[in-house]
């Protein structure tokens, strides 16, 4: 062959690459949005040219979301399995679909790996502080006594809940009350992105209340970016963004910066510490966990949150666990710390 002949092929061929390297990473995002769980969701996904648009995904999501909302997950809504299952006679099994099983299943793990942090339990606890949805006390939050707390404990506890796989029930041992939403949203967002994978989508960017799973690549072989918000913050300030690197994994967050009331002259944080029973408080003011599922990662935001700085330092460490915590240093100004496999996904 002459000189002349591979020096064309070459370039043909170098042309052929470029050409199918720019094929590959074009390509259009499709967009959606709603509302559930008490909160909105949106998706964004990208379609690449050679590949049917689909036009009827955004309508799946919706039903998806309102079928897992309404029927499965929800606590206000009486006929939804976890209400039902919160009201059947303690020591009766009752029988729940794969999803509340694999939610409730998740939930005991992630309570145990987290020393009982984490604990969808919690509610009767909630209610008592006057900011669930069984509370009984039409004034709103307020600062329960002693022994009001110690009855609440002893029906609180992961532990306390049974579920019998091979027979699909789950049963309360004891007067529990369960509350999903700091997992739900996860599994939602879990439950989305697996709906866009079996039709061929790999490119992804979803949401559900902050809840994100993200797959793939933009357009342009670009990365998807998620920004951490800045806490304290009237209105939405970023202090960090994340880029996937083309990876698909889940980022959840967790805050007690907004979720407070104040009381007797005092600033009472939502999120109740399960294993005493009380608001915690701590420097701690926000959580940011990566997994490879959204819903592992929103159970562990929620619990490190529980757990506070030095723990929460300690079990990123020890589980090497992508970790992100905000707090506020000794002079009251916000610093951060970034686990090693968190660090690497950091855009600024």
């Amino acid at each position: 062959m002459s000189r002349r002949l591979l020096a064309f092929t070459g370039i043909w061929g170098l042309l052929l690459a470029v050409g199918l390297l720019w094929f590959a990473g074009s390509g259009t995002i499709r967009e959606a949005s709603g509302l559930t769980m008490g909160t909105s969701w949106s998706a964004q996904w990208v379609v690449p040219p050679w590949q049917d648009r689909q036009p009827g995904l955004a309508a799946e999501f919706a039903s998806l979301l309102e079928r897992l909302d309404r029927q499965v997950f929800s606590t206000w809504a009486a006929e939804s399995e976890l209400s039902r299952l919160n009201s059947q006679p303690v020591g009766t099994a009752m029988p729940v679909s794969g999803e509340l099983l694999e939610v409730l299943r998740l939930s005991r793990e992630i309570s145990s790996l987290t020393g009982g942090a984490f604990d969808v339990t919690a509610g009767a606890l909630v209610n008592l502080w006057g900011f669930g949805p069984g509370s009984p006390i039409a004034g709103g939050p307020r600062i329960p006594g002693e022994e009001e707390i110690r009855e609440a404990l002893s029906r609180t506890g992961a532990d306390k809940i049974e579920l019998d796989e091979s027979a699909s029930t789950a049963t309360r041992l004891t007067d529990v009350y369960i509350d999903l939403s700091a997992v739900a949203k996860g599994y939602a967002v879990d439950r989305m992105a697996a709906l866009l994978e079996e039709r061929g989508f790999d490119g992804y960017f979803l949401e559900i209340g902050g809840e994100l799973r993200i797959g793939g690549r933009k357009p342009g072989f670009r990365y998807w970016l998620a920004a951490l918000e800045a806490p304290d913050s009237e209105a939405f300030d970023i202090y960090a963004v994340v880029g996937n690197r083309g990876e698909n994994f889940g980022i959840a967050g967790s805050g007690s910066y907004r979720n407070f009331f104040e009381l007797e002259g005092e600033r009472w944080s939502h999120q109740i510490d399960p294993r005493n029973g009380r608001p915690v408080r701590h420097e701690l003011a926000a959580a940011y966990v990566i997994d490879p599922s959204a819903a592992r990662a929103d159970a562990l935001a929620t619990g490190l949150m529980v757990l506070g700085l030095a723990e929460s330092r300690a079990f990123a460490e020890g589980n090497d666990q992508p970790v992100y915590l905000i707090y506020a240093d000794e002079s009251g100004e916000w610093s951060h710390y970034a686990s090693e496999g968190f660090n690497i996904y950091l855009a600024r």
